[in-house]
């Protein structure tokens, strides 16, 4: 009986003993718990930097809150998207093909009758029938542009000019003009393509003559692609240089309206001296030489100039068999000469 109650008190503290130890790891587990909540709520997330369309964008590595990170996610997208467009917005226009280096290119006869008017210049000016109808061009201070009258202007091209109403310099121009590639005209730059009946226009002189009333009657002659030694030079010839004797037979070239025009990509907007102005000097009623009936001039490089003063010595230039006589201009009978020409 006593061994019975020694078992059952054993059995008694074998199970308090059970009951404290579930107890005890119970009330561990709860407070291990409670300390993890307890550090995921208050440490910072881990953060990973990544480039989106060339921006950093940095998105939470926090998995526990997937909206959370959906919603980053979507507003950094949003961010990168947003940079992107400003840098895109920001890419200034590409305006070369009308406009670079301080000029404005200048490719058909619609740019030249726009010179001078204050027009704006657009972004498809150099293309045909597209004047005015592209997007006004800025400089790098965005100063938009403008055809006015003291432009710098750049030829790309030779340009045909309009039958019938050849194109001027407007009144008051003083911009000036560059070819493409900065070249200057020389004599060995073409004056007359007589296969296609053209003639080469360099300078404003020579626009001046085929604007004129009396152009028909203004005879071309082989220097005037210079513009200071225009009107010097040899008589052209349609059909080329005529044999001696056949001078007067064959009729030189003038800047009639009958032929067609191109302004040559080399052309100067200059005004020099005129070297056939500078030759001699007018006294009283002398008409432009140093006394009357003068016809041979030497200026101080010893040089020999004729002095051209009516059509009939233009029609004896090229005959070497005619000697040049004083007085000339006047034409008046006088011992060989026989003909009155009054011209």
């Amino acid at each position: 009986m006593k061994e019975l109650r020694r078992i059952f008190r054993r059995c008694i503290a074998a199970t308090l003993c059970c009951a404290m130890l579930l107890q005890s790891t119970c009330v561990y587990a709860a407070g291990d718990e409670n300390s993890v909540s307890h550090t995921a709520d208050t440490s910072a997330p881990s953060v990973k930097t990544y480039e989106n369309n060339g921006t950093e964008v940095e998105v939470s590595d926090d998995s526990t809150d997937s909206s959370t990170n959906k919603n980053d996610n979507a507003a950094d997208n949003g961010a990168a998207g947003g940079a992107d467009n400003s840098t895109s917005d920001s890419t200034p226009a590409d305006f070369s093909a009308v406009y670079a280096d301080g000029r404005i290119r200048v490719c058909n006869s619609a740019q030249l009758a726009a010179i001078g008017t204050g027009a704006a210049v657009t972004s498809t000016d150099s293309e045909d029938g597209q004047l005015g109808k592209g997007t006004p061009v800025t400089d790098a201070d965005g100063t938009q542009i403008t055809y006015s009258p003291d432009a710098q202007y750049q030829l790309m091209n030779d340009i045909p000019l309009t039958a019938g109403s050849i194109w001027n310099l407007p009144a008051g121009f003083t911009g000036s003009f560059t070819s493409s590639d900065g070249s200057a005209v020389t004599k060995d730059a073409p004056l007359y393509d007589s296969a296609t009946d053209t003639i080469y226009v360099y300078n404003s002189y020579q626009l001046d003559l085929i604007c004129s009333e009396n152009a028909a009657e203004e005879p071309v002659m082989s220097n005037d692609m210079i513009a200071e030694e225009f009107g010097m030079g040899q008589l052209v010839y349609p059909d080329g240089t005529p044999a001696d004797g056949d001078a007067a037979a064959q009729s030189y070239l003038t800047y009639g309206p009958d032929h067609n025009y191109v302004l040559a990509m080399e052309f100067t907007a200059e005004r020099p001296e005129l070297k056939a102005e500078a030759v001699v000097q007018a006294e009283g009623d002398a008409e432009g030489r140093d006394f009357k009936g003068q016809v041979i001039y030497t200026d101080n490089n010893e040089t020999e100039y004729i002095l051209i003063g009516n059509r009939y010595q233009l029609s004896l230039i090229g005959n070497a068999d005619r000697p040049v006589m004083t007085a000339a201009y006047l034409a008046e009978s006088h011992g060989l000469w026989l003909e009155v020409c009054t011209d």
